[in-house]
This record gives structure tokens, C-alpha cells and sequence, in this order.
């Protein structure tokens, strides 16, 4: 006699008045040797905090042996935050932006999907602009907030156009209402620095000497990335690889030595601005050439 496929233990059965033999099994619900047992659904997992979910990757070519990709390395940062990153990261994505609020909240701008990864208390008036710009076709470039306001931000978009909530006064007089040619911005309770085109900056504030001097002068190789954090902490990346640090957790300026030491490249720091936590984007190392 043919027998339902199922998990559950048989209790009993019963002969119905059709003529139908009946199983009782321990999950309370009915099967027959007719029909197949309903499958247990299990609840929906919680909603991801990329937007939208990051879907399956499409089968393709595994990369030759010798080429690496981008590694995150992070500390003492939220546990989703740091679970988005790798995620990301793990599936060949570029991170354009980690931004860490007071308080704990975060927002990554990425390249896979729409390009925005939050967290549940992330602003809905920040989540809004994001998503209109890419409604409108322009990319979210940079997120900060800023620590002069609570749930104040400033996004600046790939047309170098900046949009704000909060931003400090004297940031918004240096700009004199042309909220255009903004590259970057980075800022901490003491000071902001904003970098504009063909390697110009804008900074207010107590600065440290090395991070004023490097803005002095203009070095030949831009910035690609400049973080600053609590204490007048700050770690600036060049474009041709050099970097310096000052203030920052001694974890973090090993691991940047580290890196050093082993020909990778620093893409990206993000520092968050009330604790010692910190994030890495780094280029894989060069490949030798046959």
C-alpha cells in the first residue's frame, strides 16, 4: 500500500465513510494516500537591510586563481554593518560610502541594485533623497552625517551636487548657496573639510597640523578618501596609494602598516564619531605579470 511522504510520526489511522483510509500524524493535520502532506512553512526571515534585497548572482566563470578582490576589514562597528560589508564585498561590490551616525545608525552607498544598504533607524528623509536620485538617474556618491545635529546629513550625488539637513552654518556660507563641484566632504565635532575639483579644499575648524598642511599644499596626488573621527582623529588616503594617520586606534594604523607590508591598496576608511570603531576597503594586491 502506497504511503504519504512525510516526516511526521503516524498516530492512528481511521477508515472515513467514503472509503478512504485516513493518517493522524503528531502535527495534527491530515493526509492521505491520495494527496501529499502540506508542506510547514517557516515565517519569512526579517526584511534586509539592502535596498532591495540583494538577489542571487547570475552563474558565471569563476575568476582565475590569481585574481583577488576587494577585502573589508572592520572593528568595533555594528554587527549588520559589518555583516553588509562583507556581504557586499564577498560578492565582487564596490562600497562607495560607509556613513556612522551617533547613536549607532548606518548607511553604506554600494554598486549592486540600487546601491543603498541601512539600518532601521537610518533617517527617512535621507532614505527619501537617495531614492530619488536614483529615480532621476544620478548616483549617490557620499553619505556623512553630521554631528553639529541630530539626524542632520549631507549627500553629495555623481554630479558633484550636494544636498543637506542640518549642515553646519559656516559650511553652508563657504559654499555661498552653489551647492555644486563638491567631490567628498568629511567632518567631526571640530572641524569639516570639503574637497572640490582639480584637487581644491574647503576646511573650518581645529584641524590637526598634518591633515592642514597636506590641504595646504595641495599635494600632487588628490585624495581618495579622507575620514575623520573623534579626538581630531583622521586617516587620508591618496591616489597613488600613501596615506597618513594620526589619532586614530592603534588597531586601525597596524592594520593600514599591514596592508602596506603586503602591496595592498587603501580604497576607503570610514571612522565612526563617538568610539574606536572603524572600517577598511582594500584593493587587492598587484598581480605579477607573466
Amino acid at each position: 500500500m502506497a504511503r504519504a511522504s512525510n516526516t511526521a510520526e503516524w498516530v492512528g489511522v481511521a477508515l472515513t465513510a467514503a472509503g478512504l483510509l485516513v493518517a493522524f500524524t503528531d502535527r495534527d493535520f491530515r493526509c492521505t494516500i491520495r494527496v501529499s502532506c502540506p508542506e510547514v512553512v517557516a515565517p519569512p526571515p526579517p526584511p534586509s537591510v539592502v535596498d532591495p534585497p540583494l538577489a542571487p548572482d547570475p552563474p558565471k566563470a569563476p575568476d582565475p586563481p590569481s585574481v583577488a578582490t576587494r577585502e573589508v576589514y572592520h572593528e568595533n562597528i555594528p554587527p549588520a554593518l559589518g555583516d553588509t560589508l562583507e556581504l557586499l564585498t564577498a560578492r565582487g561590490g564596490r562600497i562607495r560610502s560607509v556613513a556612522m551616525a551617533p547613536g549607532g545608525s548606518w548607511v553604506v552607498l554600494h554598486d549592486r541594485g540600487r546601491g543603498i544598504a541601512y539600518d532601521e533607524n537610518a533617517p527617512p528623509d535621507l532614505l527619501r533623497h537617495l531614492r530619488e536620485l536614483v529615480h532621476e538617474g544620478r548616483r549617490p556618491e557620499q553619505i556623512v552625517f553630521t554631528p553639529f545635529a541630530s539626524g542632520g546629513w549631507i549627500a553629495i550625488d555623481n554630479t558633484g551636487h550636494l544636498e543637506q539637513r542640518g549642515a553646519p552654518a559656516d559650511l553652508l556660507a563657504a559654499l555661498g548657496g552653489n551647492n555644486s563641484g563638491v567631490r567628498a566632504i568629511s567632518m567631526s565635532s571640530a572641524a569639516w573639510v570639503l574637497l572640490g575639483g582639480e584637487n581644491s579644499a574647503l576646511f573650518r575648524g581645529i584641524l590637526p597640523n598634518h591633515l592642514r598642511d597636506l590641504l595646504d599644499v595641495r599635494a600632487a596626488a588628490p585624495l581618495i578618501s579622507l575620514a575623520m573621527g573623534p579626538g581630531n582623529g583622521f586617516v587620508a588616503v591618496q591616489q597613488d596609494g600613501r596615506w597618513i594617520d594620526e589619532n586614530v586606534p592603534l588597531s586601525l594604523h597596524h592594520y593600514l602598516e599591514g596592508l602596506h607590508k603586503a602591496g595592498r591598496r587603501v580604497e576607503l576608511v570610514a571612522l565612526s564619531p563617538e568610539n574606536e570603531g572603524w572600517v577598511v576597503i582594500a584593493l587587492p594586491a598587484p598581480q605579477p605579470h607573466d
